[in-house]
């Protein structure tokens, strides 16, 4: 099965969570916690639980705690998101450069 980046919908702290352990070779729950300025505990587990469940993420058990690092799914969609805001800042570049354009062709008009 490929991976399709489109279907995949995630929570801003999913999200964050992501982009952490992409700057991070590994981590555990106190760590993530402690960097997130302490959410709550349990939507911090129901995240990780869930970017587990898509493959985005993987626990690796150490001597105390779970540590957690990104797959390479969760490289994948990093990458796509980085892509997805590129594009929509072209979109909104091209749309007030058109804007720039029709106020300077009416001011030339009047």
């Amino acid at each position: 099965m490929d991976f399709d980046p489109n279907k995949i919908q995630l929570t801003k702290i999913q999200i964050k969570i992501l982009k952490l352990l992409s700057l991070k070779e590994k981590l555990n729950i106190y760590q993530i916690h402690g960097y997130f300025k302490f959410p709550a505990f349990t939507d911090l587990l129901i995240a990780l639980q869930d970017l587990e469940k898509l493959k985005l993420i993987h626990g690796i058990e150490s001597e105390l705690y779970e540590d957690f690092s990104i797959s390479l799914n969760g490289e994948k969609y990093i990458l796509f998101l980085k892509e997805k805001n590129r594009k929509n800042l072209f979109a909104i570049i091209s749309a007030i450069s058109c804007l720039a354009g029709i106020i300077a062709t009416a001011l030339t008009l009047i």
